[in-house]
């Protein structure tokens, strides 16, 4: 089996800039337990969890409205191709 048969192919994802309330927001909306964070350009960044918000927002005691998710998004993700 690919993993192109059985990627999604309608995928949320989240720009580094944005705070981890939109996140959150995203994450609710979608069913989703964690979102890619992309460029403008669609290259892969890091990825954000609800584990991430919680740990590395909420307990931190920050403002969600106030954190970018660059700096709660777990970088450097292993990736592999459609192929």
């Amino acid at each position: 089996m690919l993993v192109k048969e059985v990627m999604t192919p309608h995928v949320v994802s989240i720009a580094p800039e944005e705070s981890a309330a939109l996140a959150a927001r995203l994450l609710a909306r979608h069913g989703l337990g964690a979102l890619p964070v992309c460029s403008a350009e669609g290259i892969l960044r890091g990825m954000v969890t609800d584990r991430d918000i919680v740990l590395r927002c909420i307990a931190a005691e920050e403002d969600p409205a106030q954190v970018p998710v660059r700096d709660i998004m777990t970088r450097n993700c292993a990736t592999v191709s459609p192929g």
